[in-house]
């Protein structure tokens, strides 16, 4: 479905506005994500734009990961934010796509004091903060797992981390989406708290279908493929399973305006204020 010219503008800070609401209360989305009820699946609105989420915040013009990404992805409008994560030595949650810090230190090694105090002097913020910085707009929180990582655990103490962040912010839950590469540390998430929303991320492109199948077997109401795997009998199966779709990491506007005409529920993307450009374009009515 084609947004109609009575799509209203978005304004910084805020979600986009559901166009099938525009004509009546005309009150803003939550998110898409959370207008599914908690417990059930998510859904994507063919009448709603994609949301935009800042890859590891804005992350094209400040360092990634780091409060200034956020910070900045909140000023220019995004929807939301995804971020990595990784337990610390203390059992905190380190906002940080790599196991090591540029210095060599392995995260997992240390505690959040320690964190900051090697000499490169990198920010490396905490779980919690970024949630308050973006509090009222979905955050993807991705649990990094790698087998050859040295925070490799196949108990998976950060999924508990996780979980229990989320129970003890209530009020954000339904605006925290959990996913992994790893099914089975998503598969944590789900056994300690069914009620948060997860996906199960993909890069499988010689199979895509089997993305799907995989997300619904593991009983996750999204799955976050590559663009690339993205087409429209990809969104066919997505949509007959009742998935939510949002891709990864989109930075081109010609492959924007693509996966927007294709139905996407969100685009995480390095450039959120090119994206967000890229879903106002796609609202403008066509024709006289």
């Amino acid at each position: 479905m084609t947004p109609s010219d009575t799509s209203p503008p978005v304004t910084p800070g805020e979600p986009l506005r559901s166009v099938a609401a525009a004509g009546t209360s005309g009150e803003p989305l939550r998110s898409v994500v959370a207008t599914s009820p908690p417990g059930e699946p998510l859904r994507s609105d063919a009448a709603t734009s994609p949301l935009v989420l800042a890859h590891r915040g804005a992350s094209a013009a400040a360092t990634e990961n780091t409060m200034a990404a956020f910070n900045l992805a909140m000023e220019l409008g995004a929807n939301g934010v995804e971020l990595d994560v990784r337990r610390t030595r203390d059992g905190q949650l380190a906002v940080h796509h790599d196991a090591h810090l540029a210095d060599g230190r392995a995260i997992v090694e240390l505690t959040v004091e320690d964190l900051n105090s090697g000499a490169d002097h990198v920010e490396v913020p905490m779980l919690p903060e970024v949630l308050d910085a973006c509090m009222g707009t979905l955050v993807n929180v991705e649990i990094k797992s790698e087998r050859d990582d040295p925070d490799f655990d196949d108990a998976y103490p950060v999924a508990d981390l996780v979980t229990s962040l989320i129970a003890a912010r209530a009020e954000q839950g339904d605006d925290v989406l959990v996913t992994s590469f790893d099914a089975a540390a998503i598969a944590a998430v789900r056994r300690a708290d069914p009620a948060i929303r997860t996906g199960l991320l993909s890069m499988n492109q010689d199979n895509p279908k089997q993305a799907v199948g995989a997300a619904v077997d593991g009983g996750h109401g999204a799955v976050m493929p590559h663009y690339t795997m993205i087409d429209a009998a990809f969104m066919e199966w997505a949509n007959a399973a009742g998935l939510f779709v949002g891709t990864w990491t989109v930075n081109g506007a010609d492959d924007m305006a693509r996966m927007i005409e294709l139905g996407v529920g969100a685009l995480i993307s390095d450039v959120p204020d090119v994206a967000l450009t890229a879903v106002r374009a796609a609202a403008r009515p066509t024709g006289g």
